[in-house]
């Protein structure tokens, strides 16, 4: 086992365990902590999560958080986007948003089976 000497007395280094990341899935992990780092976009990704496998109109979202602004929301949505989390499909004129499965498994991760409604203003 490795030691190192510090201020006089022997130090023995814990071995690593398991096998780091691959580069591959370490990026894949990054982009999706970096969207949900964000506590608004978290806020956005919770509300789709309210949702299960359903649908949320953009129109609900910004209803639901008025402070954002259509363009923030939107900001926000297309980072949930890029990073796989979220998928859209416009009907009727309208946007409509869902969490994907990767989303789904994430959000029963993050934030358990049944985010509570509490997370909404």
């Amino acid at each position: 086992m490795p030691t190192s000497r510090a201020q006089g007395r022997a130090v023995v280094c814990t071995p690593t365990r398991g096998i780091a990341l691959d580069r591959a899935t370490a990026i894949r992990t990054a982009a999706v902590l970096t969207a949900l780092a964000d506590p608004e976009r978290l806020r956005v990704f919770s509300l789709l999560a309210l949702a299960g496998a359903g649908e949320v109109c953009a129109c609900r979202l910004a209803e639901a958080l008025p402070r954002l602004g259509p363009e923030l929301l939107d900001a926000h949505l297309e980072q949930l986007l890029g990073a796989g989390l979220v998928a859209r499909h416009g009907r009727d004129g309208w946007a409509y948003y869902r969490l994907t499965s990767d989303g789904r498994a994430r959000a029963a991760a993050l934030l358990g089976s049944a985010p509570s409604p509490a997370l909404v203003p």
